[in-house]
């Protein structure tokens, strides 16, 4: 379990998880956070593009009429 308000991204290493399954409080923090996962390749349960659909009304609204 990673805390999102403790870890720190040097965006030179990896960090030592196998899969992210991202359950943030924060959403922008959330956002950041499995961006940076999925840019290193670690596999999110809940993607980054979903994450941003689910997290914006207008946005999910438009992707539940398409």
């Amino acid at each position: 379990m990673l805390d999102d308000r403790e870890m720190t991204f040097d965006l030179k290493s990896q960090p030592e998880v196998d899969v992210v399954v991202e359950r943030s409080i924060n959403h922008s923090r959330a956002l950041h956070a499995l961006r940076l996962f999925q840019s290193l390749g670690i596999p999110c349960i809940n993607t980054y593009d979903v994450s941003m659909t689910c997290g914006d009304k207008i946005l999910t609204a438009v992707a539940r009429d398409t």
